[in-house]
């Protein structure tokens, strides 16, 4: 069985819910460092999402743009979703 996309080596535990952008971005960095995108502060939360959505390594799981949500969280809980899979 063969992926349609390049999947990442890794789970990224993190759910968006009871923290705060700066720890939710710095988990970002933690697990996806080596991928270039900017860490700005909580209310230009898009500009991260954003790059993240356009990024060759994410852009295969269907991350959507942030002009599609309403906050941070909505977003992150959508990108965790996409890329770690579906749970039960």
């Amino acid at each position: 069985m063969t992926s349609v996309h390049k999947k990442i080596n890794q789970f990224f535990p993190v759910v968006p819910v009871h923290i705060s952008w700066e720890d939710y971005a710095g988990e970002l960095v933690m697990y996806f460092g080596q991928e270039s995108f900017p860490i700005v502060s909580e209310e230009n939360w898009q500009e991260t999402a954003t790059a993240i959505s356009g990024s060759p390594t994410f852009s295969s799981y269907g991350v959507p743009n942030a002009s599609t949500f309403s906050t941070w969280q909505e977003w992150a809980y959508e990108f965790s979703t996409l890329v770690n899979g579906k749970t039960r």
